[in-house]
């Protein structure tokens, strides 16, 4: 039996005539937690308005890989901050707040992002949201609560889906050209864009009200395909689930 948010990720768990014997939609796996993160949330959010930020964006990472066989390079992952840490710097009503999904991809550990890290923080409208050793176990949900609007990325997308599903804006960047099953319902939204230059210009003209651009980050013509249910109970039908399978039979 295999549990998955919703029938729109059964055909990535099944090749031919190899599936599971059984497939049960629960809904989004982490939805029982958001309601925990609200509180730190908001003190995230006064701290950058309180120097000065009128409008937050949040910004996650897809994992950034070090070999030749990595998608997303290095280079790629720190131009992509140093936009955000240099949008910081120029406009004294944004607030950037940044959550990777490794420690080892934190802006800290790159010296080529240190200038921009250092002039940013002295704004006190640059945050990062760390935890634990290996992964940064941030949930999604707590960063975007924080902000106004998120960008994270098509690849993997699970943290954007998880910012989308609390409720906050988001948009996402497929600076790759990837093409996934998911691109018929992104179409449907205004959700997607080529690079991280592109969904800031998008941003700005959100904020100056631009027509065409109201919808900027909405998944709501889309998150049922995602996950039908949005009730903070998926964990719940899990645990019911494996009480049923294990000890009922």
């Amino acid at each position: 039996i295999m549990l998955t948010f919703s029938p729109l990720f059964h055909n990535r768990l099944r090749t031919n005539d190899i599936k599971p014997g059984k497939f049960i939609d629960i809904g989004y796996i982490y939805d029982t937690s958001f309601e925990s993160v609200r509180h730190r949330a908001l003190e995230h959010r006064q701290r950058l308005k309180k120097a000065g930020a009128q409008f937050i964006i949040c910004y996650f990472d897809e994992n950034a890989q070090f070999d030749k066989y990595g998608l997303i390079s290095v280079k790629s992952h720190c131009a992509e901050i140093k936009a955000l840490l240099n949008i910081v710097c120029t406009d004294p009503t944004i607030g950037v707040i940044v959550k990777t999904q490794f420690q080892k991809n934190s802006p800290q550990q790159f010296y080529e992002l240190s200038s921009n890290r250092d002039a940013a923080k002295k704004t006190g409208r640059f945050l990062e949201l760390m935890h634990g050793k290996h992964r940064n176990i941030v949930f999604p949900a707590e960063a975007a609560l924080s902000a106004d609007i998120s960008i994270g990325h098509n690849i993997g997308a699970t943290a954007p889906l998880e910012a989308a599903l609390i409720g906050s804006r988001c948009i996402m960047l497929n600076s790759y050209g990837f093409e996934s099953d998911n691109d018929a319902f992104y179409a449907q939204a205004d959700v997607l864009y080529p690079s991280i230059d592109a969904a800031l210009k998008a941003i700005d003209c959100f904020r100056k009200g631009t027509a065409g651009q109201t919808r900027l980050g909405d998944w709501t013509p889309i998150l049922d395909h995602f996950d039908q249910f949005r009730d903070g109970r998926a964990s719940n039908r899990m645990k019911d689930l494996l009480i049923q399978v294990c000890f009922k039979g």
